[in-house]
């Protein structure tokens, strides 16, 4: 699918997770397919997300594969009422780490749908022409010089560490594609396309965000730059290896069902790190269960807070992933990051030098700025690899254990690994800004924290609480507000808002993070404005299930 201008949500299928009691994957595959077979009608494809995985693919056989938004919803709740089935949840892909100006609607102001259409083309700030900028703010290039400790094992720059990249593939610029002393820094043959299900993940240039997987390598691993003789990137740990997995076209369109299978694939086959330029605004179960699985497995991963959204996009908002906001060379938070309690940290985002490829085929490559929270994760995830590599990850896993890991990183960086500038919101930008220097020299601590990776400044939502969850779209409302205007909403009342949403909660938070117009209504409700009928969004009715439309009574 080629990148359209405005991109409506659209459904791939459904993903099923069977009965956890089968341990054999070739029974599960088998229990999976028989399960489709007895609740949907029509020729289906089944196959799992992972090597090892309960979550299921579910998708229409022959060349007319897409199925009506509701139509998804409706076959969802259809196969999750089946015995053998733990949940089921449609296959989306939907608005992504910058939002579509013309979806996002009503809740942007003019400036906001300027910069969405063309992210980073605002000035540049004076302070931000060093091309190594970046790097110095982040205090990276002292964490380089840190003295070693004293056992046997650690290393500088990233040595050794594999960072899995799951974004729009790469391209051979040669800031990551150049291979010193013979040894391959880019591992594009250990990679995947999972858009296009093929080898290698080469970037085909999709507009309007062809390279943008280069781009983000290159803050992750690029050589260290020279000084004089014009721009240079630097990456954070130039030392690292770079796995590509192609699993977007675009970073305004997201599609978690490629994201899940590359987390999958990444754990599998031996990363350490994921970073996650991408993201979107609505959770999922076999996602989240993705993340799960490579946290248990001993990889630390890193996620883009979102850009231009007023809330933080999933993954970065799941307590398992470091979310990592946006700062500048002023040291404050860029005006359009994502920002809210979900946030762990911030780094270096705007006015980032990076590499940018203007023609792979013809070997065009450039050096130029670009702003958004991408380049903050990819930056965190690079000082991540200076963390493994210095203390020896295989010596912090004898320490730890495997799926300690990750809460043992998390917890030092956010309580130890940044600065806080004068007047930082904390609550809406994480800690503060980081500094890998004091990342590297804090103390291991003895144990790992036992609240896992829950112990940041985030307010958790409580487990299967939709309402919790949605407070973050209606950022300076409290709970109980939101949740009279919901109900309101709803056509429902408060007591019987909870059961509508335990049964149709996933299905609501669907449309209030990507139909504008039914998130403004409910806007509009909590300003005591006069709302629209329900009627009246004709896209909300377009893509609601049978379920839903017989609850709203339309």
């Amino acid at each position: 699918m080629k990148h359209r201008a405005s991109v409506e949500p659209r459904c791939e299928g459904i993903i099923i997770r069977v009965g956890i009691h089968e341990r054999n994957h070739k029974k599960a595959l088998a229990l999976a397919k028989k399960v489709v077979q007895r609740q949907l009608r029509g020729k289906w494809v089944v196959s799992p997300l992972g090597r090892q995985s309960r979550d299921f693919e579910v998708s229409k056989a022959g060349k007319q594969k897409a199925i009506p938004v509701g139509t998804g919803w409706n076959y969802a709740y259809k196969l999750e009422s089946d015995r053998d089935v733990v949940d089921a949840e449609p296959i989306f892909e939907m608005c992504g780490l910058e939002p579509d100006p013309d979806l996002a609607g009503e809740q942007m102001t003019p400036r906001e749908r300027n910069i969405a259409k063309s992210l980073g083309g605002d000035k540049h700030k004076i302070c931000s022409v060093i091309p190594d900028w970046s790097i110095k703010d982040a205090k990276i290039n002292k964490a380089w010089e840190v003295a070693l400790p004293s056992h046997r094992g650690g290393a500088r720059y990233g040595r050794g560490i594999k960072v899995g990249h799951p974004d729009t593939g790469y391209t051979l610029h040669p800031e990551i594609w150049n291979n010193p002393n013979g040894w391959q820094r880019l591992r594009s043959h250990a990679g995947y396309d999972f858009v296009d299900d093929k080898q290698y993940p080469h970037d085909p240039f999709d507009k309007p965000h062809g390279g943008h997987g280069t781009k983000t390598s290159s803050v992750i691993m690029s050589d260290i730059g020279f000084e004089g003789g014009g721009p240079f990137v630097t990456g954070a740990a130039p030392e690292a290896v770079l796995v590509p997995y192609r699993v977007i076209r675009s970073v305004v369109v997201f599609n978690f069902k490629n994201v899940a299978k590359a987390i999958y694939e990444a754990t599998d086959s031996g990363c350490h790190v994921i970073s996650m330029s991408l993201g979107g605004p609505f959770p999922s179960k076999s996602l989240h269960r993705a993340i799960e699985y490579a946290v248990e497995r001993g990889v630390i991963l890193c996620a883009a807070a979102g850009n231009v959204w007023r809330w933080v996009v999933y993954p970065a908002k799941y307590e398992e992933v470091v979310g990592v906001a946006a700062s500048n060379c002023l040291r404050k938070p860029w005006g359009d990051s994502a920002r809210g309690s979900a946030v762990d940290i911030s780094a270096p985002g705007e006015s980032v030098w990076r590499a940018e490829t203007i023609d792979d085929k013809n070997k065009q490559y450039a050096w130029k700025r670009g702003s958004g929270t991408s380049f903050a994760v990819a930056t965190a995830a690079g000082v991540c690899a200076l963390w493994l590599a210095y203390h020896g990850r295989s010596r912090l896993i004898e320490r730890y254990g495997k799926k300690n890991l990750a809460p043992v990183f998390k917890e030092l960086v956010v309580t130890k690994g940044t600065d806080t500038p004068s007047g930082w919101d904390k609550g809406r930008y994480g800690s503060g800004i980081l500094n890998a220097k004091k990342l590297l020299e804090a103390k291991l601590p003895d144990t790992p924290v036992a609240k896992g990776m829950r112990l940041s400044a985030k307010a958790p939502s409580a487990p299967g609480d939709p309402v919790s969850e949605l407070n973050d779209f209606f950022p300076g409302y409290g709970r109980a507000a939101v949740r009279k205007a919901l109900a309101k909403e709803l056509r429902t009342t408060e007591d019987e808002l909870d059961d509508m949403l335990r049964e149709l909660g996933e299905e609501v938070m669907f449309h209030v993070a990507t139909n504008a117009a039914f998130r403004q209504s409910i806007q509009n409700r909590l300003m005591g404005v006069k709302a629209k009928s329900l009627r009246q969004n004709t896209r909300l009715l377009k893509h609601a299930s049978t379920a839903l439309r017989r609850r709203l009574k339309v």
